[in-house]
C-alpha cells in the first residue's frame, strides 16, 4: 500500500455507483479496480442475460442427461419446445459419442 493509499475512504467513491458498492464490501477491490481498469468503458451484463445464460446451460445440460438415458430427440425437442434438430445439435456439440450433428 503506497501512503497516498491510506488516505483513500470509500466516500470518495461516491461520484461512481459503481465503484462505490464495490467499496463499500471491499475497499481494496475498489482501489485495484481504479488502477487496473481506470479510463475505460466498462459494459455489464444485465443480470436478466446472465439468468438466460443459466437457464440455457441447465437445458442442455438436462438434454444431455436424457440422450445418456437414449430418450429419443423427437421426444426432447416435445419436452424443451426446441425442434429436434437443435435437440441433436446440443446432443452432438455436448456429447460428441452421439454425433448427431444434422446440417
Amino acid at each position: 500500500m503506497s501512503d497516498n493509499e491510506q488516505y483513500i475512504t470509500v466516500d470518495l467513491f461516491s461520484g461512481n455507483k459503481f465503484l462505490h458498492a464495490i467499496a463499500l464490501k471491499d475497499l481494496d477491490l475498489a482501489i485495484w479496480i481504479c488502477k487496473e481498469f481506470s479510463g475505460e468503458d466498462i459494459y455489464i451484463l444485465k443480470w436478466d442475460a446472465i439468468n438466460t445464460k443459466v437457464e440455457k446451460a441447465k437445458r442442455n445440460d438436462y438434454i444431455v442427461s436424457q440422450r445418456k438415458k437414449l430418450v429419443s430427440p423427437k421426444r426432447l425437442a416435445k419436452i424443451t419446445n426446441l425442434s429436434e434438430r437443435r435437440v441433436k445439435q446440443i446432443s452432438a456439440d455436448l456429447l460428441p459419442s452421439f454425433g448427431e450433428r444434422s446440417e
